[in-house]
């Protein structure tokens, strides 16, 4: 019993260091990590360390606390041989150092959730930052999505959805808003324009500056990059586009939330042409693995999944009927494509809902 009271205690006091750590480094980033970019990148080293910390727990210190403690209970009953006094001094350490451990997540983590309701008024982009959590993860994803054949597998099922504009116009208009680098949105402009033997005119853009693709011009395509905020596109594309790409990208980030989700959706809705629409990801959540597969991209290992809930994931809860969102775009799953495949198209209402064949 005393054994048992010291153990909670242990934890007790770990949860309250923590709280108090915690305040203690809000009070401080708050104040701090808009204004210094040396307090940016350790919180992201802090952010990045946390989660090695939880896994460490996950993986380490609770499957041996279960060990220990079904030890103690059969060492009562003379089942094992594992002495009493021994596997009560075994508990007592790992919880120690587990507690620790949990301070130091819970503290750090604990910024991770004020950041979310924005009370250090930051942007989810900080993860992907140098040093942060996601860091590595554009690169980690198009490896990925090659070695799956993911390019040739979704186009062939895009193919019979392009086909009227290639019947209809020369040129096929596609904006990519949220492109990373802009490699994998060249690739699909290119495979396009192979397919449906036409010109595709591909502008993309990122709000991030990083090393991108070059321009590029052939007589089938017009590829060109910009570091430009989405929001700023209709200063800059005065045409009517037929898609917009979107893969985790200006939609994403609205984390479902039909108040973030609007103001995009209403940028999108003014670029496209009447019959255009929005093409995103809608693999499946791949719950255990997604943990897993952060924590391989954590230590630079090739990833087996995606890292990160699809696009449709978040927001396809504010389609409902007679919702905002639902008024712009009707919401539909791209047949044929399965697992790490999947897509989803939004397509444009008309602005005379009468028109609209539901």
């Amino acid at each position: 019993m005393d054994r048992a009271i010291e153990f909670l205690l242990i934890l007790l006091k770990g949860l309250g260091v923590s709280v108090l750590v915690s305040l203690m480094l809000l009070y401080f980033f708050v104040k701090t990590i808009n204004r210094f970019p040396k307090i940016r990148t350790a919180f992201r080293i802090l952010h990045r360390l946390s989660i090695i910390s939880l896994y460490i727990c996950i993986y380490v210190f609770i499957p041996l606390l279960v060990i220990t403690l079904t030890n103690l209970f059969l060492s009562a009953f003379g089942v094992v041989s594992m002495p009493f006094d021994f596997a009560e001094e075994i508990l007592l350490q790992s919880c120690k150092i587990m507690v620790i451990t949990l301070i130091f997540i819970l503290s750090v983590n604990l910024i991770i959730c004020a950041k979310t309701i924005q009370l250090l008024k930051l942007t989810h982009r900080i993860e992907y930052e140098k040093y942060g959590p996601l860091a590595g993860w554009g690169n980690q994803t198009r490896r990925f999505k090659k070695e799956i054949n993911w390019m040739p597998v979704v186009i062939e099922q895009l193919e019979p959805l392009l086909k009227i504009w290639a019947v209809q116009s020369p040129i096929l208009r596609i904006v990519a808003p949220a492109a990373n680098n802009g490699q994998e949105e060249l690739v699909l402009a290119e495979e396009l324009a192979a397919r449906l033997n036409c010109k595709i005119r591909m502008w993309t853009s990122d709000g991030s500056p990083m090393d991108h693709q070059a321009p590029v011009t052939t007589s089938q395509v017009e590829f060109t990059y910009e570091q430009l905020d989405a929001y700023a596109l209709p200063q800059v594309i005065t045409d009517p586009q037929d898609i917009i790409y979107d893969p985790k990208g200006i939609l994403w980030f609205s984390f479902g939330k039909l108040e973030n989700l609007m103001p995009a959706l209403r940028l999108f809705y003014d670029l496209l042409s009447p019959s255009g629409f929005i093409l995103i990801d809608a693999h499946d959540y791949p719950k255990g693995g997604f943990h897993l597969n952060r924590l391989r991209l954590l230590f630079g290992r090739k990833i087996r999944n995606y890292c990160e809930p699809s696009t449709y994931h978040y927001i396809h809860q504010c389609f409902t009927d007679g919702s905002a969102a639902s008024e712009l775009f009707k919401l539909e799953m791209i047949d044929g494509l399965e697992g790490p495949y999947k897509m989803a198209i939004l397509r444009k209402r008309p602005e005379d809902q009468s028109q609209w064949s539901k």
